[in-house]
């Protein structure tokens, strides 16, 4: 049985409901679009090894947030082209064509104000010499190597590597109009779960990233709302993270779809799931246990008829791509 403060809730929310509908205020499919960014917008997506079913799952699933965000193009690589799911046939093998061979025809056909997504997720080490490289197939890709092919682009490149010892990347791969991510320091191994927690921080409607509340989640806020302690950023073009960093990552986005603020369960609708979120929660104050401090819109302390109100008007407001 709901308690006392969640069944008067639950009536609120159906009140408020019921009269935007009477009075002609409430619409379905309200959208937020996709505002124009001006550029085009590529992303390369690499994954390290097959076999390793897990590489392969966590780049999928930042493919699938560049197609929520509709790249002009996506590039996907893996060793020999080989996709164990047989359901894509656009890979590029990269044994085949080299990395850099990759990256240097992309960078004959990018402009300079368009953006380069890249993104790496494979085995890391250090060989005899105490040279970093990332495992593409049988290959290592040194940082030196890596960051030469970078820089025959003018265009913004957001560029991210999971990989143990990643962090030594960081220098090589940072410049101007650079934003570099990595998944650990030079001394450390990988956190594996680096790509799959960026992904779901960029997936569209995640307004709990949205540090400057602008509705929209920029590379710096994905980042530091879903990094772990041990990675690294650049983005001033030093190759070292301190705190000047951020100004860049701070205004370049993977594309402006904004959030919706009251998508309580973020899964792009604001519908009867979202109310029922907030009613079950309504009358509750920062001093009790079940306090989300997500849904007191009015930043009042408590959760009250305004918060309801706040998601009642949205209701069937939807994102679309």
């Amino acid at each position: 049985m709901p308690r006392k403060g969640e069944a008067k809730g639950i009536a609120l929310a159906a009140s408020l409901l019921l009269g935007l509908i009477v009075s002609g205020s409430l619409t379905s499919g309200r959208a937020v679009t996709n505002r124009n960014l001006g550029t085009k917008r590529y992303a390369v997506l690499v994954v390290g090894s097959v076999e390793e079913r897990y590489f392969w799952e966590d780049v999928l699933s930042m493919h699938d947030v560049v197609e929520e965000y509709a790249f002009d193009e996506v590039l996907l690589l893996s060793p020999d082209g080989l996709d164990p799911d047989g359901k894509r046939s656009s890979i590029i093998d990269y044994c085949a064509e080299d990395f850099t061979s990759v990256l240097g025809r992309l960078a004959r056909a990018i402009n300079e104000s368009d953006l380069l997504f890249l993104w790496v997720y494979s085995h890391g080490g250090v060989d005899v010499n105490k040279v970093v490289y990332i495992c593409l197939g049988e290959m290592g890709l040194t940082d030196h190597t890596f960051g030469e092919a970078l820089n025959q682009f003018e265009c913004t490149i957001v560029v991210g590597v999971e990989s143990c010892f990643s962090g030594a990347f960081l220098d090589d791969l940072s410049g101007p109009k650079h934003v570099v991510m990595t998944s650990t320091s030079e001394k450390d191994e990988s956190y594996w779960d680096f790509t799959n927690r960026m992904a779901a921080t960029f997936k569209i409607g995640n307004r709990w990233a949205d540090a400057d509340e602008n509705g929209y989640v920029s590379i710096f806020e994905a980042f530091d709302y879903s990094s772990p302690e041990s990675s690294l950023y650049d983005d001033n073009g030093d190759g070292t993270f301190t705190s000047e960093d951020g100004e860049l990552g701070r205004h370049t986005y993977l594309g402006l779809v904004k959030t919706i603020r009251t998508d309580l369960d973020r899964d792009g609708n604001i519908d009867a799931y979202d109310m029922m979120m907030i009613a079950s929660v309504f009358s509750t104050k920062e001093s009790d246990d079940n306090w989300d401090s997500r849904m007191d819109f009015d930043r009042n302390g408590v959760i009250n008829i305004i918060d309801i109100w706040e998601v009642a008007k949205d209701y069937g407001r939807t994102i679309y791509f």
